[in-house]
């Protein structure tokens, strides 16, 4: 496949970042540098570049809720835990960081830790592959937000727990 070879051979490059969307999602737990400054997408909108954007955060802060689901058996996001803000400890690829221990959490780049501590974050998980629901847990775990009703919104945040298992992520849930 030929964006897997672009994004092997040099995700950074202006050529792979304008011309393979899946570049624009790669951040490299080992070349952390690299991704803050090439990065055109990704490093950019969680506003870790060097220049913060203060209306990221003011645009998320306004938020009603941020609701963010994690897809537990998922193999296209990697590590699993990026799909609620958690990563690699910077440096390397096997030990993880929850969202709450990352820089844009504790220095609140972009206003997770405001949403977090108003109440306004939920984190979801779901035992599945990406982006692989039931219409029935559509319904029943979105359907209620879509309507304005954020009282039945679960946060799974408590029933999960990161592992480090050969640079994988394993999501233990009750």
């Amino acid at each position: 496949m030929l964006a897997r070879h672009l994004l092997s051979t040099g995700p950074y490059s202006t050529t792979v970042q304008t011309r393979v969307v899946q570049a624009q999602y790669w951040k490299d737990p080992k070349q952390l540098d690299v991704y803050r400054t090439k990065s055109i997408f990704l490093a950019d909108i969680n506003n870790e570049g060097d220049l913060k954007k203060p209306l990221y955060r003011q645009n998320l802060e306004a938020l009603d809720l941020m609701v963010l689901v994690m897809f537990t058996n998922d193999t296209v996001v990697v590590p699993v835990v990026s799909q609620w803000f958690g990563f690699f400890t910077p440096g390397q690829a096997v030990t993880m960081q929850r969202m709450e221990d990352t820089d844009v959490y504790t220095e609140d780049w972009i206003g997770l830790k405001a949403l977090d501590k108003a109440g306004k974050l939920k984190l979801v998980a779901h035992e599945g592959e990406h982006l692989r629901y039931t219409p029935d847990w559509f319904t029943s775990v979105i359907g209620p937000i879509l309507k304005g009703d954020y009282s039945s919104v679960p946060d799974d945040r408590h029933r999960a727990q990161i592992t480090d298992q050969s640079a994988t992520v394993g999501i233990l849930l009750d």
